[in-house]
């Protein structure tokens, strides 16, 4: 079985094809936003745990997470929010690639079940 479905190294190379990168960034929303716990999908209110977005990414991460959902395209404004460099000259998106990971990882295995 492999481990590691979703990279730093993959998300970054997806990231870079012009085609896909509005739905990579608004897929990898919808999906660090359905982690989230319950109480924490209301944007002014967030608790502090490794599941869904970072405290400083949690309203924005929020909000177009829902736009994304709602309209199925990001603006270009917003998908240069997560692609904006972090101090590990990555993009910001990348730091939720575990989170992304787990969920491809989860997604995988029960793709595997429903074939049985």
């Amino acid at each position: 079985m492999v481990n590691k479905l979703v990279t730093k190294e993959s998300l970054e190379k997806l990231l870079q094809n012009d085609d896909i990168c509005m739905h990579v960034v608004g897929r990898a929303l919808i999906a660090i936003y359905n982690r989230q716990l319950r109480k924490d999908k209301r944007v002014n209110h967030v608790y502090k745990h490794l599941m869904g977005f970072t405290l400083e990414d949690h309203k924005v991460g929020i909000s177009i997470a829902l736009y994304y959902k709602l309209n199925g395209y990001l603006t270009i404004k917003q998908v240069r929010y997560w692609l904006v460099f972090d101090s590990n000259r990555t993009y910001r998106i990348v730091k939720y690639h575990r989170q992304l990971n787990l969920v491809a990882r989860m997604k995988r295995r029960s793709q595997s079940r429903d074939m049985r």
